[in-house]
């Protein structure tokens, strides 16, 4: 139990490492910037992409010149945010709204987009929630984590073949008491304090010595000191 702040805070570091910009060989990597806000709400305690979680529960979308409120959002705990999608969870359910063209939405549809927040298909007992630009998760209570939307770099692990518009079950991953994101990866700490780790790899964003086009099975990130 004593190495799990560590294992959080590098599979954290490993979630920046994997979403930050591709750049020419031998040029340093870039972080993508954050949109720039005029007016933004104060009270602000969580920050995912475009979006702000304040303090009274409500969420706030970033733009260029102003900040507007995310419509049918309240008491939300946690944000989090794809590339074009927005993530929210309130009291155990996650909501849903932004793009939906590989099923990002979790609504058992592809295609389309709505303004409208909307409650993902068939998750519930959510306690975090994590997204990268092509990658989102859900841990559940019981320590399991699912997932939906693209699985081109194997996003969704070993369970699904193909993209998944409801949330399928990230085979292999038991007992998790942390989730996190990075672009196309997903990474999980156990209660054990294992680390684990899934998904695109093609730049060793996993871990360890292997390095693959994508990691279907969740691989144990070696432990650290």
């Amino acid at each position: 139990m004593s190495h799990i702040p560590k294992l959080a805070a590098a599979i954290a570091a490993a979630a920046v490492v994997s979403a930050t910009l591709l750049v020419p060989s031998g040029a340093a990597p870039v972080v993508a910037a954050e949109p720039s806000c005029a007016e933004c709400p104060v009270g602000g305690v969580g920050v995912a992409g475009d979006y702000v979680l304040r303090q009274d529960g409500t969420v706030w979308s970033r733009g260029i010149n102003a900040a507007a409120q995310v419509p049918g959002l309240v008491g939300v705990e946690r944000i989090a945010a794809s590339a074009g999608t927005g993530y929210a969870l309130v009291e155990g359910r996650v909501w849903a709204w932004g793009d939906n063209r590989d099923g990002e939405l979790g609504n058992g549809s592809f295609g389309g987009s709505t303004l409208t927040p909307a409650v993902v298909t068939g998750l519930g007992d959510v306690v975090a929630i994590a997204a990268g630009a092509e990658a989102r998760y859900a841990l559940r209570a019981d320590g399991t984590v699912w997932s939906w939307g693209r699985n081109d770099r194997a996003q969704l692990g070993g369970l699904a073949a193909g993209r998944s518009a409801k949330p399928v079950r990230i085979a292999g991953v038991r007992g998790a008491v942390e989730v996190s994101a990075g672009d196309a990866s997903g990474f999980a700490v156990l209660a054990n304090g294992t680390a684990l780790a899934w998904g695109a790899n093609d730049e060793g964003q996993l871990g360890g010595a292997r390095i693959s086009l994508r990691e279907a099975i969740p691989l144990t990130v070696p432990a650290l000191p």
